[in-house]
Protein backbone atom coordinates (compact mmCIF):
# COMPACT_ATOMS: atom_id res chain seq x y z
CA UNK A 1 0.00 0.00 0.00
CA UNK A 2 1.54 3.33 -0.81
CA UNK A 3 1.81 5.50 2.08
CA UNK A 4 3.82 6.74 4.85
CA UNK A 5 2.66 5.20 7.97
CA UNK A 6 2.11 7.36 11.14
CA UNK A 7 4.04 10.10 10.03
CA UNK A 8 5.91 12.11 7.74
CA UNK A 9 2.82 13.95 5.31
CA UNK A 10 0.46 11.49 5.54
CA UNK A 11 -2.35 10.32 7.58
CA UNK A 12 -2.04 10.53 11.71
CA UNK A 13 -4.77 11.31 13.82
CA UNK A 14 -2.66 14.02 16.14
CA UNK A 15 -2.86 15.76 12.96
CA UNK A 16 -6.50 16.72 13.81
CA UNK A 17 -5.58 19.03 16.20
CA UNK A 18 -4.09 21.13 13.59
CA UNK A 19 -6.16 24.09 13.33
CA UNK A 20 -4.87 26.22 10.24
CA UNK A 21 -2.43 25.33 7.35
CA UNK A 22 -0.67 27.04 5.07
CA UNK A 23 1.27 26.93 2.28
CA UNK A 24 4.09 29.76 0.82
CA UNK A 25 4.91 28.35 -2.72
CA UNK A 26 7.62 30.47 -3.97
CA UNK A 27 9.40 31.04 -7.51
CA UNK A 28 12.17 32.22 -9.52
CA UNK A 29 10.79 31.64 -12.73
CA UNK A 30 9.00 35.04 -12.96
CA UNK A 31 8.58 38.45 -11.92
CA UNK A 32 4.85 39.72 -10.56
CA UNK A 33 3.84 43.63 -11.48
CA UNK A 34 1.20 45.49 -10.71
CA UNK A 35 -0.02 48.05 -12.68
CA UNK A 36 -0.06 51.65 -11.64
CA UNK A 37 -0.92 55.34 -13.01
CA UNK A 38 2.11 57.95 -13.07
CA UNK A 39 1.93 61.62 -14.31
CA UNK A 40 -0.99 59.71 -16.63
CA UNK A 41 0.76 56.77 -17.98
CA UNK A 42 0.50 53.42 -16.93
CA UNK A 43 4.12 52.02 -15.41
CA UNK A 44 4.56 48.62 -13.77
CA UNK A 45 5.43 48.50 -10.17
CA UNK A 46 7.99 45.15 -7.90
CA UNK A 47 7.79 45.69 -5.08
CA UNK A 48 9.88 43.43 -1.75
CA UNK A 49 8.47 42.80 1.35
CA UNK A 50 10.23 43.11 4.74
CA UNK A 51 9.41 41.03 7.81
CA UNK A 52 7.05 44.15 9.02
CA UNK A 53 4.51 44.39 5.69
CA UNK A 54 4.14 40.47 5.63
CA UNK A 55 2.47 40.24 9.18
CA UNK A 56 -0.93 39.46 9.50
CA UNK A 57 -1.52 42.74 11.04
CA UNK A 58 0.18 44.69 8.35
CA UNK A 59 -0.92 43.90 5.51
CA UNK A 60 -0.40 46.80 2.66
CA UNK A 61 -3.07 46.52 -0.04
CA UNK A 62 -0.25 47.25 -2.90
CA UNK A 63 1.90 44.16 -2.00
CA UNK A 64 -0.63 41.71 -2.37
CA UNK A 65 -3.24 40.33 -4.70
CA UNK A 66 -5.92 38.83 -3.09
CA UNK A 67 -7.33 35.91 -4.86
CA UNK A 68 -9.62 34.28 -2.51
CA UNK A 69 -10.30 35.68 0.63
CA UNK A 70 -13.01 33.89 2.86
CA UNK A 71 -13.44 33.30 6.49
CA UNK A 72 -12.26 29.89 6.06
CA UNK A 73 -9.44 30.19 3.10
CA UNK A 74 -7.05 33.16 2.06
CA UNK A 75 -5.16 32.68 -1.46
CA UNK A 76 -2.55 35.54 -1.91
CA UNK A 77 0.24 36.66 -4.67
CA UNK A 78 2.99 38.10 -2.98
CA UNK A 79 6.14 39.17 -3.62
CA UNK A 80 9.10 37.62 -1.68
CA UNK A 81 12.93 38.38 -0.59
CA UNK A 82 14.60 37.80 -4.48
CA UNK A 83 16.98 35.53 -4.14
CA UNK A 84 20.85 34.92 -5.30
CA UNK A 85 19.85 34.15 -9.55
CA UNK A 86 21.71 34.73 -12.31
CA UNK A 87 19.41 37.05 -13.53
CA UNK A 88 19.32 39.19 -9.97
CA UNK A 89 22.81 39.33 -9.97
CA UNK A 90 23.11 40.86 -13.41
CA UNK A 91 20.29 43.05 -12.88
CA UNK A 92 22.14 44.39 -9.85
CA UNK A 93 24.96 45.03 -12.01
CA UNK A 94 23.07 47.01 -14.51
CA UNK A 95 21.65 49.07 -12.00
CA UNK A 96 25.13 49.78 -10.21
CA UNK A 97 26.32 51.35 -13.70
CA UNK A 98 23.23 53.60 -13.96
CA UNK A 99 21.93 56.51 -13.59
CA UNK A 100 19.32 55.88 -11.21
CA UNK A 101 17.34 59.18 -11.60
CA UNK A 102 16.26 57.99 -14.98
CA UNK A 103 13.96 54.85 -15.67
CA UNK A 104 16.37 52.47 -16.43
CA UNK A 105 14.17 49.03 -16.52
CA UNK A 106 11.08 48.77 -19.16
CA UNK A 107 8.90 46.31 -20.46
CA UNK A 108 8.11 46.28 -24.18
CA UNK A 109 4.78 44.47 -24.63
CA UNK A 110 3.54 43.42 -28.19
CA UNK A 111 0.07 44.77 -29.13
CA UNK A 112 -2.61 43.22 -27.56
CA UNK A 113 -6.16 43.32 -26.03
CA UNK A 114 -5.55 43.43 -22.46
CA UNK A 115 -3.28 46.23 -22.16
CA UNK A 116 -3.24 50.09 -22.98
CA UNK A 117 0.65 50.62 -23.59
CA UNK A 118 2.76 49.05 -26.03
CA UNK A 119 5.71 50.26 -23.34
CA UNK A 120 5.64 50.11 -19.34
CA UNK A 121 8.40 52.12 -17.03
CA UNK A 122 9.37 49.86 -14.56
CA UNK A 123 9.94 50.84 -11.05
CA UNK A 124 10.64 49.06 -7.73
CA UNK A 125 9.08 49.53 -4.27
CA UNK A 126 11.03 49.85 -1.43
CA UNK A 127 10.09 51.27 1.77
CA UNK A 128 7.15 53.12 0.54
CA UNK A 129 9.32 54.88 -1.80
CA UNK A 130 9.37 54.48 -6.06
CA UNK A 131 12.89 54.03 -7.12
CA UNK A 132 14.20 53.13 -11.20
CA UNK A 133 17.36 50.85 -9.69
CA UNK A 134 17.54 47.47 -7.80
CA UNK A 135 16.75 44.08 -8.02
CA UNK A 136 13.25 42.11 -8.56
CA UNK A 137 11.83 40.26 -5.91
CA UNK A 138 10.36 36.93 -6.41
CA UNK A 139 6.89 35.76 -6.54
CA UNK A 140 5.26 34.23 -3.65
CA UNK A 141 1.82 32.58 -3.62
CA UNK A 142 0.68 32.71 -0.18
CA UNK A 143 -2.37 29.67 0.66
CA UNK A 144 -3.87 29.36 4.04
CA UNK A 145 -6.65 27.38 5.36
CA UNK A 146 -8.28 28.23 8.44
CA UNK A 147 -10.42 26.13 10.40
CA UNK A 148 -9.38 23.17 7.75
CA UNK A 149 -11.59 20.01 8.17
CA UNK A 150 -10.53 17.89 10.85
CA UNK A 151 -8.66 14.57 9.18
CA UNK A 152 -5.48 12.20 9.86
CA UNK A 153 -4.86 13.77 5.97
CA UNK A 154 -4.87 17.08 6.72
CA UNK A 155 -1.69 18.00 5.57
CA UNK A 156 -1.59 15.90 2.65
CA UNK A 157 -5.35 16.65 1.54
CA UNK A 158 -4.31 20.66 1.79
CA UNK A 159 -1.46 20.33 -0.31
CA UNK A 160 -3.60 18.70 -2.88
CA UNK A 161 -5.81 21.28 -2.57
CA UNK A 162 -3.43 24.25 -2.55
CA UNK A 163 -1.71 23.15 -5.40
CA UNK A 164 -4.74 22.54 -7.51
CA UNK A 165 -5.76 26.67 -6.48
CA UNK A 166 -2.47 27.24 -7.93
CA UNK A 167 -2.93 25.72 -11.42
CA UNK A 168 -5.90 26.97 -11.77
CA UNK A 169 -4.61 30.38 -11.20
CA UNK A 170 -1.81 29.68 -13.91
CA UNK A 171 -4.82 28.19 -16.34
CA UNK A 172 -6.19 31.24 -16.12
CA UNK A 173 -3.52 33.59 -17.01
CA UNK A 174 -3.08 34.76 -20.74
CA UNK A 175 0.26 34.64 -22.25
CA UNK A 176 1.22 37.77 -24.48
CA UNK A 177 4.88 36.06 -26.27
CA UNK A 178 7.39 38.14 -27.90
CA UNK A 179 7.52 40.84 -25.11
CA UNK A 180 10.95 42.20 -24.36
CA UNK A 181 12.79 43.17 -21.27
CA UNK A 182 14.33 46.34 -21.97
CA UNK A 183 17.27 48.25 -19.88
CA UNK A 184 19.05 51.64 -20.12
CA UNK A 185 22.68 51.25 -21.62
CA UNK A 186 24.50 54.66 -21.74
CA UNK A 187 21.90 56.71 -23.78
CA UNK A 188 19.62 54.13 -25.23
CA UNK A 189 17.29 50.94 -24.17
CA UNK A 190 18.85 47.81 -25.36
CA UNK A 191 17.39 44.01 -25.16
CA UNK A 192 18.19 42.06 -22.04
CA UNK A 193 19.13 38.75 -24.09
CA UNK A 194 20.00 36.15 -21.12
CA UNK A 195 16.20 35.54 -19.92
CA UNK A 196 14.78 34.59 -23.50
CA UNK A 197 11.38 33.55 -22.85
CA UNK A 198 9.92 36.88 -23.21
CA UNK A 199 6.45 35.58 -22.23
CA UNK A 200 4.27 38.00 -20.78
CA UNK A 201 1.31 36.69 -18.52
CA UNK A 202 -2.08 38.77 -17.80
CA UNK A 203 -3.98 38.03 -15.51
CA UNK A 204 -7.67 39.67 -17.42
CA UNK A 205 -9.37 42.12 -15.63
CA UNK A 206 -6.93 42.59 -12.78
CA UNK A 207 -3.68 45.20 -12.31
CA UNK A 208 -1.34 41.66 -11.89
CA UNK A 209 1.24 41.06 -14.62
CA UNK A 210 3.69 38.14 -14.24
CA UNK A 211 6.90 38.80 -16.68
CA UNK A 212 9.11 35.66 -17.22
CA UNK A 213 13.05 36.07 -16.70
CA UNK A 214 14.08 32.16 -17.09
CA UNK A 215 17.76 32.54 -17.05
CA UNK A 216 18.72 31.13 -20.64
CA UNK A 217 22.92 32.12 -20.38
CA UNK A 218 23.37 28.39 -19.14
CA UNK A 219 22.68 24.68 -20.60
CA UNK A 220 19.64 24.02 -17.37
CA UNK A 221 18.09 27.43 -18.32
CA UNK A 222 18.48 27.07 -22.19
CA UNK A 223 16.92 23.31 -21.78
CA UNK A 224 14.16 24.75 -19.69
CA UNK A 225 13.41 27.87 -22.28
CA UNK A 226 12.70 25.72 -25.02
CA UNK A 227 9.01 25.28 -25.35
CA UNK A 228 8.15 26.72 -21.98
CA UNK A 229 4.48 26.63 -20.62
CA UNK A 230 3.82 28.32 -17.53
CA UNK A 231 1.28 25.77 -16.27
CA UNK A 232 3.70 22.78 -17.02
CA UNK A 233 7.48 23.85 -16.48
CA UNK A 234 7.32 26.77 -13.53
CA UNK A 235 9.18 25.32 -10.79
CA UNK A 236 8.39 25.95 -7.12
CA UNK A 237 9.33 25.34 -3.89
CA UNK A 238 6.64 24.65 -1.15
CA UNK A 239 6.91 26.11 2.63
CA UNK A 240 4.10 24.62 5.18
CA UNK A 241 3.21 26.39 7.86
CA UNK A 242 0.61 24.89 10.01
CA UNK A 243 -1.24 26.34 13.39
CA UNK A 244 -2.62 24.64 16.53
CA UNK A 245 -2.73 24.59 20.21
CA UNK A 246 0.43 24.95 21.93
CA UNK A 247 -0.63 21.83 24.19
CA UNK A 248 -0.13 19.71 20.97
CA UNK A 249 2.73 21.49 19.69
CA UNK A 250 5.49 18.81 20.44
CA UNK A 251 2.81 15.89 19.19
CA UNK A 252 2.55 17.48 15.73
CA UNK A 253 6.24 18.36 15.39
CA UNK A 254 7.80 14.61 16.78
CA UNK A 255 5.23 13.03 14.35
CA UNK A 256 6.22 15.07 11.22
CA UNK A 257 9.84 13.96 11.65
CA UNK A 258 8.34 10.36 12.16
CA UNK A 259 8.87 8.05 8.95
CA UNK A 260 7.62 4.66 8.88
CA UNK A 261 7.85 3.22 5.46
CA UNK A 262 6.28 -0.19 4.27
CA UNK A 263 8.91 -2.91 2.85
CA UNK A 264 8.14 -2.10 -0.31
CA UNK A 265 8.25 1.44 -0.53
CA UNK A 266 11.76 0.81 0.93
CA UNK A 267 12.60 -1.27 -1.74
CA UNK A 268 11.22 0.68 -4.73
CA UNK A 269 13.51 3.80 -3.33
CA UNK A 270 16.44 1.55 -3.16
CA UNK A 271 15.64 0.54 -6.79
CA UNK A 272 15.31 4.14 -7.82
CA UNK A 273 19.21 4.63 -5.85
CA UNK A 274 20.34 1.89 -7.91
CA UNK A 275 19.41 3.31 -11.13
CA UNK A 276 20.86 6.54 -10.18
CA UNK A 277 24.12 5.20 -8.07
CA UNK A 278 25.73 8.84 -8.84
CA UNK A 279 22.64 10.68 -7.63
CA UNK A 280 23.48 12.61 -4.88
CA UNK A 281 19.82 13.61 -4.05
CA UNK A 282 18.79 10.41 -3.75
CA UNK A 283 21.46 9.49 -1.61
CA UNK A 284 20.69 12.45 0.41
CA UNK A 285 17.02 11.06 0.87
CA UNK A 286 18.01 7.42 1.17
CA UNK A 287 20.60 8.77 4.16
CA UNK A 288 17.08 11.30 6.26
CA UNK A 289 15.40 7.51 6.41
CA UNK A 290 18.01 5.75 7.35
CA UNK A 291 18.60 8.17 10.28
CA UNK A 292 15.15 8.14 11.37
CA UNK A 293 14.53 4.91 11.00
CA UNK A 294 17.87 4.35 13.63
CA UNK A 295 16.69 7.21 15.71
CA UNK A 296 19.86 8.77 14.39
CA UNK A 297 18.26 12.09 13.18
CA UNK A 298 19.56 15.23 14.67
CA UNK A 299 16.12 16.99 14.51
CA UNK A 300 14.60 14.00 16.36
CA UNK A 301 17.24 14.50 18.60
CA UNK A 302 17.12 18.19 19.35
CA UNK A 303 13.14 17.95 20.16
CA UNK A 304 13.87 14.99 22.05
CA UNK A 305 16.24 17.05 23.83
CA UNK A 306 14.76 20.24 24.67
CA UNK A 307 11.60 18.16 25.69
CA UNK A 308 13.76 16.56 28.90
CA UNK A 309 15.72 19.93 29.57
CA UNK A 310 11.65 21.37 30.26
CA UNK A 311 10.45 18.23 31.93
CA UNK A 312 14.04 17.98 34.62
CA UNK A 313 13.20 22.02 35.23
CA UNK A 314 9.79 21.51 36.31
CA UNK A 315 10.82 18.14 38.03
CA UNK A 316 13.78 19.98 40.03
CA UNK A 317 11.24 23.16 40.35
CA UNK A 318 8.40 20.87 41.74
CA UNK A 319 11.18 19.00 44.23
CA UNK A 320 11.85 22.48 45.77
CA UNK A 321 9.50 24.84 45.39
CA UNK A 322 7.02 26.15 48.22
CA UNK A 323 4.54 26.57 45.68
CA UNK A 324 4.75 23.31 44.10
CA UNK A 325 2.96 23.87 39.77
CA UNK A 326 -0.52 22.11 39.52
CA UNK A 327 -0.48 18.93 36.73
CA UNK A 328 -2.97 20.94 34.86
CA UNK A 329 -3.84 21.69 31.06
CA UNK A 330 -1.87 25.67 31.93
CA UNK A 331 1.29 23.82 33.18
CA UNK A 332 1.48 21.68 30.05
CA UNK A 333 0.77 24.94 28.00
CA UNK A 334 3.40 26.76 30.05
CA UNK A 335 5.90 23.73 29.86
CA UNK A 336 5.30 23.82 25.87
CA UNK A 337 6.09 27.67 25.53
CA UNK A 338 9.34 26.74 27.50
CA UNK A 339 9.71 23.81 24.91
CA UNK A 340 9.68 26.30 21.82
CA UNK A 341 12.39 29.25 23.74
CA UNK A 342 15.03 26.24 24.36
CA UNK A 343 14.47 24.71 21.00
CA UNK A 344 15.99 28.17 19.67
CA UNK A 345 18.49 28.57 22.22
CA UNK A 346 19.48 24.75 21.48
CA UNK A 347 19.38 25.50 17.81
CA UNK A 348 21.67 28.88 18.55
CA UNK A 349 24.10 26.78 20.77
CA UNK A 350 24.49 23.79 19.39
CA UNK A 351 24.51 24.88 15.75
CA UNK A 352 24.70 28.35 14.80
CA UNK A 353 27.58 28.87 16.77
CA UNK A 354 29.55 25.86 15.71
CA UNK A 355 29.42 26.16 12.05
CA UNK A 356 30.99 29.61 11.73
CA UNK A 357 32.38 28.48 8.40
CA UNK A 358 29.13 29.06 6.39
CA UNK A 359 26.62 29.90 8.97
CA UNK A 360 23.60 30.09 7.14
CA UNK A 361 20.30 31.51 7.95
CA UNK A 362 19.37 30.47 11.69
CA UNK A 363 16.43 29.56 10.84
CA UNK A 364 17.93 27.16 7.65
CA UNK A 365 19.59 25.58 10.62
CA UNK A 366 16.86 23.04 11.44
CA UNK A 367 13.47 21.00 10.56
CA UNK A 368 10.96 23.91 12.09
CA UNK A 369 10.34 27.82 12.58
CA UNK A 370 8.79 28.95 15.08
CA UNK A 371 7.08 32.05 13.63
CA UNK A 372 7.15 33.94 16.72
CA UNK A 373 9.64 35.68 19.07
CA UNK A 374 10.89 33.84 21.98
CA UNK A 375 9.60 37.11 23.78
CA UNK A 376 6.30 37.15 22.35
CA UNK A 377 6.71 33.21 24.04
CA UNK A 378 8.01 34.31 27.32
CA UNK A 379 5.00 37.05 27.56
CA UNK A 380 2.69 34.13 26.83
CA UNK A 381 4.28 31.99 29.80
CA UNK A 382 3.60 35.35 32.18
CA UNK A 383 0.20 35.56 31.53
CA UNK A 384 -0.48 31.59 32.31
CA UNK A 385 1.55 32.26 35.32
CA UNK A 386 -1.07 34.35 36.97
CA UNK A 387 -3.54 32.04 35.70
CA UNK A 388 -1.81 29.55 38.08
CA UNK A 389 -1.43 32.28 40.72
CA UNK A 390 -3.93 34.97 40.96
CA UNK A 391 -2.65 36.20 44.27
CA UNK A 392 0.68 36.80 43.24
CA UNK A 393 2.19 40.20 42.28
CA UNK A 394 4.14 40.58 38.93
CA UNK A 395 7.60 40.35 40.63
CA UNK A 396 6.74 37.63 42.28
CA UNK A 397 5.64 35.88 39.09
CA UNK A 398 8.93 36.35 37.84
CA UNK A 399 10.54 34.87 40.79
CA UNK A 400 8.59 31.90 39.92
CA UNK A 401 10.59 31.70 36.39
CA UNK A 402 13.52 32.72 37.30
CA UNK A 403 13.22 29.53 40.09
CA UNK A 404 12.71 27.27 37.35
CA UNK A 405 15.58 29.18 35.01
CA UNK A 406 18.31 29.41 37.28
CA UNK A 407 19.11 25.97 37.93
CA UNK A 408 20.44 25.85 34.02
CA UNK A 409 23.20 27.75 35.15
CA UNK A 410 23.97 26.85 38.45
CA UNK A 411 23.07 22.98 38.47
CA UNK A 412 25.78 20.91 37.48
CA UNK A 413 23.19 18.09 36.42
CA UNK A 414 21.35 20.68 34.49
CA UNK A 415 23.50 22.74 32.91
CA UNK A 416 25.05 19.57 30.47
CA UNK A 417 21.17 19.53 29.37
CA UNK A 418 21.94 22.15 26.56
CA UNK A 419 25.10 20.49 25.11
CA UNK A 420 24.76 18.14 22.19
CA UNK A 421 27.91 15.79 21.03
CA UNK A 422 27.68 18.05 17.71
CA UNK A 423 28.74 20.99 20.02
CA UNK A 424 32.06 22.83 18.81
CA UNK A 425 34.34 22.68 21.89
CA UNK A 426 35.48 25.93 22.09
CA UNK A 427 31.93 26.73 22.51
CA UNK A 428 30.99 23.85 25.03
CA UNK A 429 33.97 25.47 26.82
CA UNK A 430 32.11 28.68 27.20
CA UNK A 431 28.95 27.50 28.05
CA UNK A 432 30.14 24.81 30.88
CA UNK A 433 31.34 28.15 32.78
CA UNK A 434 28.41 30.66 33.39
CA UNK A 435 29.76 34.13 33.14
CA UNK A 436 27.84 37.17 34.11
CA UNK A 437 28.51 40.48 32.54
CA UNK A 438 27.83 43.73 33.71
CA UNK A 439 25.52 46.96 32.56
CA UNK A 440 26.40 47.65 28.95
CA UNK A 441 28.12 44.45 27.37
CA UNK A 442 27.55 42.86 24.24
CA UNK A 443 27.09 39.40 25.83
CA UNK A 444 24.07 40.51 28.45
CA UNK A 445 21.32 38.17 27.34
CA UNK A 446 23.65 36.06 25.22
CA UNK A 447 22.39 32.32 26.31
CA UNK A 448 26.01 31.13 25.60
CA UNK A 449 26.98 32.21 29.22
CA UNK A 450 24.21 32.36 31.23
CA UNK A 451 20.41 31.17 30.15
CA UNK A 452 19.44 33.14 33.27
CA UNK A 453 20.32 36.48 31.60
CA UNK A 454 18.72 35.47 28.54
CA UNK A 455 15.42 35.27 30.33
CA UNK A 456 16.30 38.76 32.31
CA UNK A 457 16.75 40.58 28.82
CA UNK A 458 13.20 40.07 28.07
CA UNK A 459 12.16 42.59 31.47
CA UNK A 460 14.87 44.93 29.40
CA UNK A 461 13.27 48.67 29.27
CA UNK A 462 13.25 48.60 25.58
CA UNK A 463 11.10 51.00 23.49
CA UNK A 464 11.01 48.01 20.73
CA UNK A 465 9.63 44.76 22.92
CA UNK A 466 11.17 42.57 19.67
CA UNK A 467 14.22 43.92 20.49
CA UNK A 468 13.87 42.58 24.27
CA UNK A 469 14.80 38.76 22.80
CA UNK A 470 18.77 39.23 22.21
CA UNK A 471 18.30 36.70 19.37
CA UNK A 472 16.17 38.76 17.51
CA UNK A 473 18.59 42.07 18.97
CA UNK A 474 21.67 40.29 17.44
CA UNK A 475 19.96 39.67 14.13
CA UNK A 476 19.90 35.88 14.97
CA UNK A 477 16.41 34.73 14.80
CA UNK A 478 15.26 37.53 12.25
CA UNK A 479 14.55 36.74 7.93
CA UNK A 480 11.46 35.55 8.78
CA UNK A 481 7.89 36.96 8.99
CA UNK A 482 6.86 36.65 12.67
CA UNK A 483 3.23 36.65 13.68
CA UNK A 484 0.90 37.65 16.46
CA UNK A 485 0.42 34.84 18.96
CA UNK A 486 -3.81 35.05 19.58
CA UNK A 487 -5.63 32.28 22.23
CA UNK A 488 -2.25 29.80 22.57
CA UNK A 489 -2.34 29.38 18.84
CA UNK A 490 1.37 29.13 17.91
CA UNK A 491 2.35 28.85 14.61
CA UNK A 492 5.46 27.23 13.28
CA UNK A 493 7.06 26.46 9.96
CA UNK A 494 7.50 22.83 9.03
CA UNK A 495 11.15 23.51 6.89
CA UNK A 496 11.29 20.03 5.65
CA UNK A 497 7.95 19.53 4.28
CA UNK A 498 9.92 19.95 0.50
CA UNK A 499 11.65 16.91 0.99
CA UNK A 500 9.11 14.52 2.49
CA UNK A 501 7.02 15.43 0.03
CA UNK A 502 10.05 14.59 -2.17
CA UNK A 503 9.89 11.43 -0.73
CA UNK A 504 6.28 11.19 -1.01
CA UNK A 505 6.83 11.82 -4.97
CA UNK A 506 9.39 8.63 -5.22
CA UNK A 507 7.25 6.58 -3.65
CA UNK A 508 4.27 7.11 -5.34
CA UNK A 509 5.12 8.19 -8.52
CA UNK A 510 5.42 6.39 -11.78
CA UNK A 511 9.06 5.77 -13.00
CA UNK A 512 9.22 8.66 -15.45
CA UNK A 513 8.00 10.90 -13.23
CA UNK A 514 10.71 9.81 -10.85
CA UNK A 515 13.18 9.97 -13.40
CA UNK A 516 12.14 14.17 -14.16
CA UNK A 517 12.12 14.66 -10.06
CA UNK A 518 15.80 13.60 -9.94
CA UNK A 519 16.62 16.26 -13.37
CA UNK A 520 16.12 19.36 -10.68
CA UNK A 521 16.82 19.97 -7.07
CA UNK A 522 15.30 18.18 -3.64
CA UNK A 523 12.63 20.06 -2.57
CA UNK A 524 11.78 21.71 -5.57
CA UNK A 525 8.99 20.99 -8.03
CA UNK A 526 7.79 21.36 -11.65
CA UNK A 527 4.24 22.29 -12.44
CA UNK A 528 4.46 19.21 -14.35
CA UNK A 529 5.56 17.01 -11.49
CA UNK A 530 2.88 17.93 -9.46
CA UNK A 531 0.23 17.86 -11.32
CA UNK A 532 1.30 14.23 -12.06
CA UNK A 533 1.30 13.91 -8.10
CA UNK A 534 -2.05 15.34 -7.87
CA UNK A 535 -3.38 12.68 -10.73
CA UNK A 536 -1.68 9.35 -8.74
CA UNK A 537 -2.84 10.92 -5.00
CA UNK A 538 -6.23 11.15 -5.69
CA UNK A 539 -6.47 7.66 -6.43
CA UNK A 540 -4.71 6.87 -3.16
CA UNK A 541 -6.75 9.07 -1.58
CA UNK A 542 -10.18 6.98 -0.83
CA UNK A 543 -8.06 4.61 0.26
CA UNK A 544 -6.51 6.81 2.87
CA UNK A 545 -9.44 8.53 4.12
CA UNK A 546 -10.73 4.80 4.24
CA UNK A 547 -8.15 3.66 6.29
CA UNK A 548 -7.66 6.68 8.83
CA UNK A 549 -12.10 6.26 9.55
CA UNK A 550 -10.89 2.56 10.42
CA UNK A 551 -8.11 3.75 12.58
CA UNK A 552 -10.56 6.26 14.49
CA UNK A 553 -13.11 3.27 14.69
CA UNK A 554 -10.53 1.32 16.72
CA UNK A 555 -9.08 4.14 18.89
CA UNK A 556 -13.00 5.03 19.77
CA UNK A 557 -13.90 1.11 20.49
CA UNK A 558 -14.10 0.42 24.06
CA UNK A 559 -12.38 -2.91 23.82
CA UNK A 560 -8.94 -0.70 23.17
CA UNK A 561 -9.13 1.36 25.80
CA UNK A 562 -5.45 0.77 26.85
CA UNK A 563 -4.28 2.24 23.37
CA UNK A 564 -6.41 5.30 24.03
CA UNK A 565 -4.84 5.66 27.61
CA UNK A 566 -1.29 5.49 26.18
CA UNK A 567 -1.83 8.33 23.57
CA UNK A 568 -3.32 10.43 26.38
CA UNK A 569 -0.80 9.87 28.80
CA UNK A 570 2.09 10.20 25.77
CA UNK A 571 0.36 13.75 25.86
CA UNK A 572 1.71 15.13 28.94
CA UNK A 573 5.49 15.33 30.09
Amino acid sequence: MNFIKGGGVKSDNIFNYIKSIGFEIETTDIVKFNIKEEDGREILVNSALTNETSGYDNDEPDEYVNIIDTGSLQFKITNDSAEDTYFNEEIEKISEAADCDETVFKLSIPKNRYLTQGEYDIKMLRHDELINCGFFSDVEWIITHYRPNKSPNVILESFLKSMSMLKDHLSQLVTIPNSRLLYLDEDEFVNYENASVNQTYVLPDTSLLYFNNIYTNTDHGEIRAKNYDITQNLEVVVQMTFGCDILHIYRIMRKLLSVDFTSANLQKIKDILHRNPENEKIKEIDNLIRNIETGESFDVQIITATLNIVKSIFENYNKTSKYPLPSNDTTKKIQMYFFLIFYKIYIYLNLFLSDKESRPLFKMMSSFMVRHTNYMLYTEIKKLMRELFPDKTDSEILKIIEKLIVPLDKNKNLRPLFVHEFMNESIKEKYMKPSYFSKGSKNIGNPLYSITDYFAHFERELADEEMRDWLVANSIDEKSAKYPLDYDTVIVEFRDFPTFCYMQILIEGSDKLCDELLDINVGVFSMKIINEFMNSSSKTQSRLTKRASNLSKRASNPTRRSTHTRLKRHATI
